[in-house]
């Protein structure tokens, strides 16, 4: 094949080269959407998250048409659209394994479909807090994984959720997708709103979607006795904080979600595999039940991408989910 493939380095510049053709449990994706994730990919960029692998091929959802398969795939045929947890290219040959690559739904579309390896983040999240009907949730940040996270934990029978962000867009974005509290720091006392609203107990359920470690000894003050706080971001700083008196005489349980460490294979100890989890959430996006579109903020050819990953070093709140356009190449 003597078409060159285009992918992202670690410096945000294009580069192409010859590929390589499937082997016997592999096919051969011609992409047409990636989503490029603004915390995780500016961390990368920035390397406040050290992951070199991660910064020489950035990007974790790619979604494509099979071109080519190899000869022991089963499951899929050529033409078949798939969403899969692969780095910015135009062309990639990836494993045909559930947990890399799943087909979409008719009904959902494909920029709708990148969601689902960040979106599984949030899913797993949500498993990790084993939510009981009628708790209340807090939510520090409204990005992408606190936006998910919301309208998950709502079907989930969470009856409150109070989400708080600096940024009034995103905000509002929360409560058209279910937030039914929105609180900004810099516009009000968020602990003693929260009192307020909960009549002095504070949240069951706290979740934590930024990313910095400064956020815990707050997520402790929220948490009602015997909470559960859950850390989802790329937490990397250290904190001091009074353990015993915010933690220890609270009862608190304090829950780590790491997506990655989510099994691929099924136990009977543990059912909701990663492959399992993007599959609910397109039949979600499929059923109208989670509203993934209202959350794009950017759509761009993918010649934009260099440009646009220098505005992304300097934190933007305007950015949410920024889909890349493979289909120009």
């Amino acid at each position: 094949m003597a078409e060159k493939i285009t992918f992202i380095d670690s410096s945000a510049q294009l580069i192409s080269y010859l590929p390589r053709g499937p082997f016997e449990n592999e096919i051969f994706v011609r992409a047409t959407k990636s989503m490029l994730s603004p915390g995780t990919e500016r961390a990368a960029l920035m390397q406040i998250w050290d992951d070199p692998d991660f910064r020489a091929n950035p990007g974790y959802q790619l979604v494509g048409v099979v071109e080519d398969l190899g000869k022991e795939v089963i499951g899929f045929k050529k033409g078949d659209r798939v969403t899969s947890l692969y780095s910015h290219c135009s062309l990639a040959t990836m494993n045909s394994d559930p947990w890399m690559v799943l087909p979409i739904p008719d009904d959902v579309e494909d920029e709708e479909a990148a969601f689902v390896a960040l979106g599984s983040v949030a899913l797993h999240a949500i498993r990790r807090a084993q939510i009981k009907l009628g708790e209340t949730m807090f939510i520090f940040g409204a990005g992408i994984i606190g936006l998910v996270a919301l309208q998950l934990a709502k079907l989930s029978g969470v009856q409150t959720v109070i989400i708080s962000d600096r940024s009034a867009f995103r905000l509002e974005l929360a409560q058209k997708l279910g937030a039914d509290f929105t609180l900004n720091p810099d516009e009000v006392n968020v602990e003693e709103e929260l009192s307020k609203i909960t009549d002095g107990v504070g949240a069951q359920i706290v979740m934590e979607a930024v990313g910095h470690t400064a956020i815990l000894p707050e997520a402790f003050k929220m948490a009602a006795i015997g909470g559960r706080v859950i850390c989802v971001g790329i937490l990397e700083q250290e904190v001091p904080m009074h353990f015993h008196k915010t933690f220890i005489q609270k009862e608190l349980t304090l829950i780590a979600a790491y997506q990655p460490l989510c099994p691929t294979h099924e136990t009977i100890y543990w059912h909701e595999t990663q492959q399992a989890n993007r599959a609910l959430l397109l039949e979600l996006i499929s059923q109208k039940k989670l509203n993934v579109k209202d959350i794009i903020t950017h759509r761009l050819d993918v010649e934009e991408a260099p440009a646009f990953y220098e505005r992304l070093k300097n934190m933007d709140y305007s950015m949410l989910g920024i889909i890349l356009d493979w289909t120009t190449i």
